[in-house]
This record gives structure tokens, sequence and C-alpha cells, in this order.
């Protein structure tokens, strides 16, 4: 709690408004909008309701415009929360030290510990300071401030891997029809436009082996930077 936080939506209705989100996405960019309708949507809002060990974090990465990804982590924060959601907007950019940026994060949590912290354009941070960042997404809570982090839904945008997911999307199969791939969800028995492209998979292992090489070659950041990567392309 704290005063400045909102009420989660109920459960069904922030997964409807979830798969809403990701359906008007998905005939720019169909990777992303399933992998957040299909796989996603059940957990971001058991997150929000039951609480883990650690945050939750979502990367959106690759290719597209990075407007897009800011304005998709927006809808996502007011699909899960009524009224005005928690959120703090973080524009990254190659100045910025790692107590600067937790600074502004503490700041936002001693408001309300549920809120959603988006870090828009992480690949501009120099790597020091992403390797110095990599520890704080998992810990329980923020060493010095005694922050819990356990409510935190962090979104990270950046364009790591946008050239070679633009190549697998190219050569890969062509994406399903919008219009005509339906599917319901049973708990909720929401119609929704989605379905996981057919070479999904393929996009999906090129973001993690680009992550492994291109997040200075180190390949357990990019799995611990962030526990989900969302493809864009």
């Amino acid at each position: 709690g704290g005063r400045g936080c909102s009420s989660p939506r109920p459960e069904d209705d922030a997964m409807v408004k979830i798969r809403e989100t990701a359906a008007a996405l998905y005939a720019s960019q169909p990777y992303a909008a399933a992998e957040i309708a299909v796989t996603e949507a059940h957990s971001l809002v058991g997150h929000v309701y039951h609480t883990g060990e650690h945050a939750k974090t979502l990367h959106f990465a690759g290719g597209g415009e990075p407007a897009v990804k800011l304005t998709l982590a927006n809808d996502l924060a007011g699909a899960l929360y009524e009224g005005a959601a928690p959120i703090v907007v973080i524009e990254c950019h190659a100045g910025m030290d790692v107590g600067s940026i937790k600074k502004r994060i503490v700041a936002r949590l001693e408001e309300c510990a549920a809120s959603v912290v988006v870090m828009h354009r992480i690949d501009t941070l120099k790597n020091t300071t992403l390797f110095e960042l990599e520890p704080f997404f998992q810990n329980e809570y923020e060493e010095g401030s005694g922050i819990s982090l356990k409510q935190v839904l962090f979104i990270l945008t950046s364009n790591f891997g946008a050239g070679a997911i633009s190549e697998t999307a190219a050569t890969g199969a062509s994406t399903p029809d919008a219009s005509t791939k339906t599917s319901t969800d049973s708990s909720t028995g929401a119609s929704t436009d989605i379905e996981k492209p057919d070479d999904h998979q393929a996009v999906r292992r090129s973001l993690k082996g680009a992550m492994k090489r291109e997040v200075c070659c180190r390949p357990a950041f990019g799995g611990r930077l962030s526990e989900v990567h969302i493809p864009f392309v």
C-alpha cells in the first residue's frame, strides 16, 4: 500500500484489458503481442495479486520505435490498475549512474511499493551501469533503504537484438492474419485476435542469442537482467 498507490483491477477485468492492449498491437508487433497475451497475461495479473519472492521484470527488446514500447508499458500499467496507475518512467541515458537510478526508484516505492517502474532505453546506459543494476532486479529488498522490491513490476525497453530479430523474422514463416486467428480465453470468455506467429519460437531464440552477444558477451547477464524478454521487430 501507500499514499501513491492505486487499486488493482479485478483479475478478470485486468486479463481482458491486457489482451485488448495486446490485440491493438498485434498488426504491427505480432511477436510482442502474442508473448504478452498468450504467455504473460496470467503472470502479470498474478504478480499484482500474489506477490512473489522478488520483483517481476519484463524487457521489451528488439526493433521498432522506442515510443511504441513506452506506450505499451503505460498501457499495461493502465490495464493492471484502476484510475491513475502507480507508474514512474525513467528516461535512461549514457550519463546516468546506478546511484541516481536507484534514488528515483526508491523515491517512487516510498510512495507506493506496488509500482510499475519503466526504465526506457536501457541500451543507452553504459555496460558497467547495467552490470551494477543486474542484482537489483533480483533482490528482495533494496540494500540500505529497506524498501521492498517484491511488489514491483519493472518494464525495461531497449533495442538490444534488433538486427537479429529482424533477420529471423524476414526469413521465417509468414505470420498469421489477425483477422482470421481468433481465440477465446476460457477463464474470462474474452475473445482475442491473437495467435503466436509460426516463427515465434525462432524469433525468441534469436533474441536470447543476441542478448548473450550484445550485452558485453556475458551469457548470464541477459537472463538476470530480466526473466522475460519480449521481442519487437
